[in-house]
C-alpha cells in the first residue's frame, strides 16, 4: 500500500499498527517517521501519525522487569543457567530481585565457599546474608579455602539444624595459615549428628588439623556411604557395630594408617565396593583379608610410583556402573605392597570378574608372594600393567601372562636387564593384544621382533592399535622396521634407538610410517630427524598429531614445515 500510494497516510498507519502488535517498536517508529516525511501536513490522518509516533516512543522507553513479572517456572529456568557469581550480583539490583532469587532452589542446591570464587564485598556479604534463607535448599556444601571464620559460621548453622537436605559435605584446607585449630574438629563433630539422617558423602582434605577420629565420624553418620579423608594424623576410637559405607578413600601423610586402624573398619563395613588407600602400610592386605565380600575396586598404595608410560585412561571406570553391578573384584592396583598372598582366596573367587590389574612391585619380595596372580585363569582380564624395580615379580610374569588369554592392554616397565625371553614367549601366545607399552624393558632377544612381524604380516586384520617402545635396550633397526609395517597402528611411540641405527635407517622407518593408513599420533624421542624423514612424516594422510621429545635433533626449517603441515605438532615437556 505504501509503494502504491507513498503520499497516503493509510499505508503508514496500517504498517505501523502491525509492527506495534508484534512488539517491534523500532520498525514501527521507522515507518511512522517515513510517513511524516513523505506525506503533506494537510493530508488526512497526518495528526494521527504524530500521535502513534508519540505512543511508540513512550512504549520504547518502558523497561520491563522480567524477574519481577515473569512466571515462577520461567524465572527458575533462567536462574538455573546463570553462574552463581551473576546470581550474587543480581541479588543487589533491587529488593524484589533479592527476595525472588532466594525463592529458587536450583542455584542453592550446590553451595561452594571458596576464596578463589568469593571475591569482593558483594559476594562475601551476599553469602553471609543469604545463608538463613537458602540453607534449607542446600544439598551439596563445599567449605574450601582459607576462610575459617565463614566456614565456622556454616558449621554452626549445620549444628543448629539449618541444613535439612544436606547430602554431601566437603571440608578442605580450612585452617588459616596452616595453624592448628583444636576447636575446628570439635565444630565438625558437633555438626555431623544434625545431618545424620541425610548426609551420605563426607570429604575432609586439610592439613594442620588435630588427630581425626575415624570412629567418631562413622558413629555420628550411620547413613554415610562415601568417606574421603586426606589428613595427617588418624585414629580409630570407638566404631559403630556396622557401617553402610560403600566407598572409603584415605590418604594419610604420616604413618597412622596402620592395620590396627583399618582392620576393624573392614570387618564392620560389609557393603564396601571401593577401597582406595594411599600411603598405607606395605602389609595392608593382611587387614583386608576376606572382609568386604562385595569389593569391586581395590587400590592399595604404600609407595607412589610415577610411570613414564602409564595411560590414566586405563584406570577409567564408571562408579555408577560398578554400583549397579553384581559385585566382585574388577579393578586392582597394588603399589609397594609386600605380598599378594592375602588376596589368594579373593582372587580365586573373582577369577572370572577381574578386568584390570596394576602392580608396582618393590625390592625385597619373592616369587611366591605373587603366585596368587598366576594361580588361576582370568579369562575376563583385559588390562595388565607391571612396573618392576629389583623385584622378584618379574620371574612370575610369564605365568601371569599365560593365565590371561584375553588380555588386550599390556604395560611393562622394568629397569632390569635380561630375563625377558620367557616373557615375550608368553606375550606371543596372547592373540587379542591391542596395546603394547614397554619402557626400559630389555628387548634384545629376537622374540619381540618376531611378534611385531607377525602383526605386520596380518595386514589390516592385526588387532594391535598402539605400540610404545620407550628407552628399551635393543631398539634396533629390525625392531623399528617391523613396528613401522603394522598397518593397524593408530598410535606409535619410539624413544632411544640403539647405537647401530643410522640416519638412513630412520629415514626408511619414517617412509614406512608415512604409508600407514590408520596412524593418527606419532611420538619420537632420542633420535635425529633429517629433512627427508620430516617430508616422510608430512606425507602421511592420516597423522594429525606429532610429538618430539628430548634427544630429537631437527633443523629449524624442518620444524617449521611440521608446524605448518601437522595439525597438532608439539614438543614434550622435559
Amino acid at each position: 500500500m505504501i509503494r502504491q500510494e507513498p503520499s497516503s497516510t493509510k499505508g503508514y498507519l496500517y504498517t505501523a499498527v502491525l509492527y506495534l502488535a508484534g512488539a517491534n517498536v523500532t520498525k514501527a517508529l521507522e515507518v511512522l517517521n517515513d510517513g511524516l516525511r513523505n506525506t503533506p501536513a494537510t493530508s488526512a490522518h497526518y495528526s494521527l501519525l504524530h500521535r502513534y509516533k508519540e505512543a511508540a516512543i513512550e512504549r520504547e522507553n518502558v523497561r520491563i522487569d522480567f524477574i519481577a513479572t515473569c512466571p515462577y517456572d520461567i524465572c527458575e529456568i533462567i536462574v538455573l543457567y546463570m553462574p552463581i557469581e551473576a546470581i550474587h550480583v543480581s541479588m543487589w539490583v533491587s529488593k524484589i530481585w533479592y527476595n525472588k532469587l532466594l525463592l529458587y532452589p536450583s542455584p542453592w542446591r550446590q553451595l561452594k565457599i571458596d576464596p578463589e570464587v568469593i571475591q569482593g564485598k558483594i559476594y562475601r556479604s551476599t553469602t553471609s546474608l543469604m545463608l538463613p534463607f537458602v540453607a534449607h535448599h542446600v544439598e551439596r556444601l563445599t567449605l574450601y579455602g582459607r576462610l575459617p571464620k565463614m566456614n565456622n559460621i556454616y558449621l554452626k548453622k549445620i549444628a543448629e539444624g539449618k541444613f535439612p537436605k544436606l547430602r554431601y559435605l566437603d571440608i578442605g584446607d580450612t585452617i588459616d595459615g596452616g595453624e592448628t585449630d583444636n576447636g575446628f574438629m570439635d565444630l565438625v563433630y558437633h555438626a555431623l549428628p544434625r545431618v545424620a539422617g541425610t548426609l551420605t558423602e563426607l570429604s575432609i582434605s586439610t592439613a594442620g588439623l588435630p588427630r581425626i577420629s575415624l570412629g567418631r565420624i562413622l558413629k555420628a553418620l550411620p547413613n554415610l556411604l562415601s568417606l574421603h579423608l586426606a589428613v595427617q594424623p588418624l585414629e580409630l576410637s570407638e566404631l559403630p557395630e556396622t557401617t553402610k559405607l560403600t566407598k572409603i578413600d584415605l590418604y594419610v601423610e604420616d604413618t597412622s594408617m596402620t592395620n590396627s586402624v583399618l582392620r576393624p573398619v573392614f570387618e564392620r563395613s560389609p557393603f564396601l565396593r571401593i577401597v582406595n588407600l594411599t600411603n598405607c602400610a606395605s602389609n595392608v592386605l593382611q587387614a583386608l583379608e576376606n572382609n568386604c565380600p562385595n569389593l569391586t575396586i581395590l587400590v592399595a598404595e604404600s609407595e607412589l610410583y610415577d610411570s613414564s608410560i602409564m595411560d590414566e585412561g586405563d584406570l577409567d571406570y564408571s562408579i555408577d556402573d560398578l554400583a549397579e553391578s553384581e559385585g566382585g573384584l574388577r579393578t586392582m592396583t597394588l603399589s609397594g605392597i609386600d605380598s599378594a598372598l592375602p588376596l589368594r582366596s579373593r582372587i580365586d573367587q573373582n577369577r572370572d570378574r577381574l578386568e584390570q590389574m596394576h602392580i608396582y612391585a618393590k625390592p625385597g619380595d619373592t616369587i611366591s608372594d605373587w603366585q596368587p596372580l598366576s594361580s588361576f585363569p582370568m579369562t575376563n582380564l583385559n588390562t595388565l600393567a607391571v612396573y618392576v624395580n629389583e623385584s622378584s615379580i618379574i620371574g612370575n610374569i610369564p605365568a601371569m601372562l599365560r593365565a590371561y588369554p584375553n588380555l588386550s592392554t599390556l604395560t611393562l616397565e622394568s629397569y632390569l636387564d635380561g630375563s625377558t625371553e620367557e616373557i615375550f614367549r608368553a606375550v606371543a601366545s596372547i592373540q587379542k593384544l591391542s596395546t603394547i607399552r614397554l619402557a626400559y624393558f630389555d628387548i634384545r632377544c629376537p622374540h619381540l621382533t618376531q611378534i611385531l612381524e607377525r602383526y605386520a604380516n596380518m595386514g589390516d586384520r592385526s588387532p594391535l592399535q598402539e605400540l610404545v617402545l620407550k628407552h628399551c635396550p635393543g631398539l634396533t633397526f629390525d625392531v623399528m622396521k617391523a613396528a613401522c609395517r603394522i598397518q593397524s597402528l593408530e598410535q606409535l611411540t619410539l624413544y632411544g634407538i640403539d647405537q647401530s641405527v643410522s640416519v638412513s635407517n630412520i629415514d626408511e622407518c619414517t617412509r614406512l610410517i608415512g604409508e600407514l593408513p590408520s596412524l593418527t599420533y606419532l611420538e619420537i624421542g632420542g633420535m635425529p630427524i633429517s629433512d627427508e624423514a620430516t617430508d616422510n612424516i608430512i606425507a602421511s594422510r592420516s597423522i594429525n598429531g606429532v610429538c618430539f621429545a628430548e634427544g630429537v635433533r631437527v633443523t629449524p626449517e624442518a620444524e617449521t614445515r611440521l608446524r605448518d603441515c601437522i595439525e597438532n605438532f608439539f614438543w614434550a615437556e622435559p
